[in-house]
């Protein structure tokens, strides 16, 4: 519904090792979409850059790395599909 119009979600994993991360994917969640492991997890650069303090920790971030939606209201449940319409939509008027 939304990768045809640019969206793609990537998915950080802060496990204790990236075995632990291929064991989960492969047995009852697949996770099709970009996926990786960071390494050091909450004292990593990444983690900080996006404030992660607890998962899930939900972010819209645009393509020039501008965060767009951060707050778990806008980003779960039905709040998902509005608030990825109303920023695909206006991403589209920026072209």
């Amino acid at each position: 519904m939304y990768k045809d119009r640019g969206f793609e979600i990537l998915s950080l994993s802060f496990d204790s090792g990236a075995e632990n991360v291929r064991k989960f994917r492969a047995g009852k969640w697949p996770m099709p979409w970009l996926h990786t492991f960071v390494t050091d997890g909450f004292a990593s650069e990444t983690a900080k850059s996006f404030e992660v303090g607890y998962l899930p920790k939900l972010v819209l971030v645009d393509r020039s790395g501008t965060i767009l939606a951060a707050f778990h209201d806008e980003l779960s449940g039905t709040a998902l599909h509005k608030t990825l319409d109303r920023t695909l939509e206006r991403e589209t008027q920026a072209k």
